[in-house]
């Protein structure tokens, strides 16, 4: 068993050996993936959906508390300010969509780049 690692490793060291410029090929783009990888895990930190999400929770958290304050003779009030609080929640729901596509995205992106990774790794051995 040994035996044949050392084989399979004199065989592979002789390939690199004639092949340097493709070694350096693979080498090269295997560090600009790991600076990719870094560079998206980075965007993906950095992005501000909690922040923004957060905010819409206390605009109508805020919007409701009035809403339910006003009296019973505020009917126009009460309707006009639930038409606020509506479009405020469907804007809250579509940037919660938009964030989770794009944290898929560059998810998928990041997946992609280390797969790609593994497989040069694995080349070069």
């Amino acid at each position: 068993m040994k035996r044949n690692e050392e084989r399979r490793e004199a065989r592979v060291d002789g390939y690199w050996s004639e092949h340097p410029e493709e070694r350096n090929k693979l080498e090269q783009e295997r560090e600009r993936l790991q600076s990719e990888v870094k560079k998206l895990q980075n965007l993906k930190k950095s992005l501000p959906h909690k922040e923004r999400i957060s905010s819409y929770d206390s605009q109508l958290k805020s919007m409701k508390e009035k809403r339910d304050a006003l009296g019973i003779f505020k009917g126009k009030e009460k309707q006009e300010l639930q038409e606020k609080i509506d479009k405020m929640e469907k804007l809250k729901s579509d940037t919660e969509t938009d964030f989770k596509v794009t944290l898929e995205n560059l998810q998928s992106d990041i997946d992609s780049s280390l797969e790609r990774i593994s497989a040069i790794e694995r080349e070069l051995k």
